[in-house]
């Protein structure tokens, strides 16, 4: 008897016809369903990384000065501010930059206008300080710290990725 590699029955099943026109199952449809959500993802993201936007914003502690917020910029985060641009506190509240000083001011400047030094080192981020003025939609607590962020552009989240 001749030995042969394969089994008998593979052998059978592969020469019989009776099988030809039964579909090969691959996979499940829940792998589908898993791959089309996947699919789906993908070009959400895509579809926001090029409609959408991201703001940038600049980050200060404000302080209430009995008629709006003012905050001490470095000189490098004042250069994007301007008059104008949104500004929303930690507390909820909205409002808008109205005046952006041309002259930094000093640590020691600063503290001649506030009345603690918790105030002042909170306030101050950096030694040369430029004086932002902040008006608020809402009531404010006379001299208290308020977060605040100035939202001083928006970027396509594209961007990221072609500008390297």
């Amino acid at each position: 008897m001749a030995s042969s590699i394969f089994r008998e029955k593979s052998l059978k099943r592969i020469s019989s016809p009776e099988q030809l026109n039964d579909y090969i199952k691959v996979s499940q449809p829940s792998v589908w369903i898993a791959l089309a959500a996947a699919a789906a993802f993908v070009v959400a993201v895509l579809i926001w990384s090029v409609a959408g936007t991201v703001p940038t914003r600049v980050e200060a502690v404000a302080v209430e000065d009995g008629g709006g917020l003012t905050c001490y910029l470095s000189t490098e985060d004042a250069a994007d501010v301007a008059p104008g641009m949104t500004v929303e506190l930690s507390t909820g509240e909205h409002g808008a930059v109205t005046a952006v000083d041309d002259l930094p001011l000093s640590v020691e400047e600063v503290s001649q206008s506030l009345t603690s030094d918790y105030a002042r080192d909170s306030v101050v981020t950096s030694d040369w300080s430029i004086p932002v003025q902040i008006d608020v939609d809402g009531a404010l607590e006379q001299g208290r710290l308020y977060q605040v962020y100035i939202t001083t552009g928006s970027v396509s989240p594209i961007s990221f990725l072609l500008s390297s």
